[in-house]
C-alpha cells in the first residue's frame, strides 16, 4: 500500500517522468522533421528561381548587342545621342542584374539560414529585371520606327516609290499657314484621301474629325500665343502616339507674307513657333 502511494506521487497526469521525457523527445523530433521539410522546399524553390534569373539575364544581354549596328544607320545627332545615352543606362542596368546574380550565388553558397535574406534579394532582382525588360522593349520599338520611318515621321502620308529605299512616306499637308507682320492666319485644307493602312487604317477624314480640325479658328488673325494655344494639342496628339502607334508630327505649308523690313519676325515665327509644332514646307512659287 505504501509503495503504491509512492508510485502515484512520482507521476504527472498519470504519466511517469520517464514517459513524459519520451513524449517530449518525440515532439521535438516531429518539430525538427517539419522544419527540415520546410527548409528543403525553400531551398529547392531558391535554386529554381536562381536559374531562372540567370537565364533571363542571358536573354536580355543578347537583345542588347544588335543595337549598335542599328544606331549607326541614323544621322540626326540630337535624337540619336539621347538614345545612345539611354542604351548606356540600360547596359548599366544589365551589369546590375549580373551583380544580383553574383549576390544570389553567394547566398546559395552561404547556407540555409540565409533563406529570408535570399528571398528579399530575389524579389528585388526580379522587379528590376521586369522593369529592365519593359524599358528595353520600348527602346527597341523606337529604334525600329526610326529605322523604317526616320526621325519625326509624318502622321498623315502616302507611300510613294523611292529609288534608294523602294518606297518612302510622303507627308500630306494638314493646314496652310500665312505669316504676316503682326499675326498669323490658318487656312483650312480638306483631309487627304485614304488612310495609314500600315498602322490601324482609320481614314484620314475620320481622324480629322477626331482631332477637331474643323473647330480651329480659320481665316482670322492669330497672335503667337493664340496660334500656339490652338495648335499645340494637334502637335501633342502626334508626338504622344495618339494618332499613330508611334510618335509622329503633322506637316503644314507656310507662306511668308511679311514686309521686307520684318524678316526677323518671319524667321522667329517660322523657326521657333511653327517648326516647334509641325514639319513646315515654305511655299515660294504660289501666291497666298
Amino acid at each position: 500500500m505504501t509503495s503504491d502511494a509512492d508510485y502515484r506521487r512520482g507521476t504527472v497526469l498519470g504519466f511517469t517522468v520517464a514517459e513524459i521525457f519520451i513524449l517530449l523527445l518525440f515532439l521535438l523530433l516531429l518539430l525538427f522533421l517539419i522544419r527540415k521539410h520546410h527548409m528543403d522546399v525553400l531551398a529547392a524553390d531558391r535554386q529554381k528561381e536562381f536559374v531562372q534569373v540567370n537565364e533571363q539575364l542571358a536573354v536580355l544581354q543578347d537583345k542588347i548587342e544588335p543595337w549598335s549596328a542599328v544606331m549607326e544607320e541614323f544621322k540626326e545627332p540630337d535624337t540619336i545621342e539621347t538614345l545612345k545615352r539611354q542604351v548606356v543606362q540600360e547596359r548599366h542596368r544589365a551589369d546590375n542584374l549580373e551583380d544580383n546574380a553574383e549576390i544570389l550565388q553567394k547566398l546559395e553558397e552561404s547556407g540555409i539560414e540565409n533563406v529570408e535574406e535570399y528571398l528579399d534579394e530575389l524579389k528585388r532582382a526580379k522587379t528590376e529585371n521586369e522593369d529592365y525588360k519593359t524599358q528595353l522593349e520600348d527602346y527597341q520599338k523606337q529604334l525600329n520606327v526610326f529605322k523604317t520611318k526616320g526621325i519625326n515621321p509624318p502622321c498623315w502620308y502616302q507611300v510613294v516609290p523611292d529609288p534608294e529605299k523602294q518606297t518612302r512616306e510622303k507627308p500630306y499637308y494638314t493646314l496652310d499657314v500665312g505669316v504676316f507682320d503682326e499675326y498669323m492666319v490658318l487656312r483650312k485644307l480638306d483631309p487627304p484621301p485614304g488612310a495609314a493602312f500600315d498602322d490601324n487604317g482609320v481614314p484620314y477624314v475620320q481622324e480629322a474629325m477626331e482631332l477637331n480640325l474643323h473647330g480651329l479658328p480659320y481665316d482670322q488673325p492669330l497672335s503667337n500665343a493664340e496660334f500656339n494655344r490652338y495648335l499645340k494639342p494637334l502637335h501633342d496628339d502626334g508626338k504622344n502616339a495618339t494618332v499613330r502607334s508611334y510618335s509622329c508630327i503633322f506637316y503644314v505649308k507656310v507662306w511668308d507674307n511679311t514686309s521686307p523690313t520684318a524678316k526677323q519676325r518671319w524667321k522667329r515665327a517660322h523657326d521657333l513657333i511653327i517648326e516647334g509644332l509641325f514639319g513646315a514646307y515654305t511655299v515660294k512659287d504660289q501666291p497666298w
